[in-house]
């Protein structure tokens, strides 16, 4: 029976919250990876942790998905954080928090004999993306966050972080781990009315004095 060339295990989506659909401060931050081996793991388990929480007029999701190649040894894993907060008529204040960690540990059992091993940090990517109408000074509108990516081997960091750098670990026995994470973490806030700040007593001085000046200028 011929190997299965490529399995795609589903997309999760997970706590999707309705909200506005002209909602003024947005996110979209997305992370992936992807790892090449030179032999075939002999088991992996993955853990998602989604949450998403909002209040006032909101919108979130958080979404995971993965795909590996039995025959080219490679595995691939993404996460994504969308979301909203507030209204297009600046009157429906919210928040809104998306954060998505995807774990995958890959066991590796080597036996007796001293075998060299390689794994390559094939890709990665992160990407961030958000918009606001108004700046934020406690009133307004902000938007924040991160995304991350992480690869270790028997839990401990190293040289791999390269992208697309090969690295060969020499006379491996026994059983070996490798670690992979990928996150998105995103906030989103809407706070109206919103107040502009107040010009500061040196800014209407200046401002006064140059219209002083003008008027003089004028008159002579």
């Amino acid at each position: 029976m011929k190997m299965m060339q490529v399995l795609v295990a589903g997309l999760l989506t997970c706590l999707l919250w309705g909200g506005h659909a002209y909602a003024m401060a947005t996110y979209d931050y997305f992370s992936d990876a992807k790892i090449t081996f030179s032999l075939l793991w002999g088991d992996f388990t993955t853990t998602v942790t989604p949450s998403s929480s909002g209040t006032g007029q909101h919108n979130e999701s958080t979404a995971s998905f993965q795909a590996f190649d039995l025959q080219n040894y490679w595995y691939y894993q993404s996460v994504r954080g969308t979301g909203s907060a507030g209204d297009a008529a600046l009157s429906q204040s919210g928040t809104s928090a998306a954060r998505n960690d995807f774990y995958t540990l890959f066991t590796f059992d080597f036996g007796s004999t001293p075998t060299d091993f390689t794994m390559t940090y094939t890709d990665y990517n992160q990407d961030v993306n958000s918009s606001t109408q108004l700046p934020w000074n406690g009133t307004g509108e902000y938007v924040g966050g991160s995304t991350g990516t992480q690869l270790l081997f028997d839990d401990q960091g190293g040289p791999w972080y390269t992208k697309g750098q090969p690295n060969t670990f020499h006379n491996l026995a026994g059983q070996h781990t490798v670690r992979l994470w990928t996150g998105t973490e995103s906030t989103a806030i809407a706070q109206y009315p919103y107040v502009a700040p107040e010009p500061s007593p040196t800014l209407l001085l200046g401002l006064g004095l140059v219209g002083f000046a003008g008027i003089r200028r004028r008159i002579k």
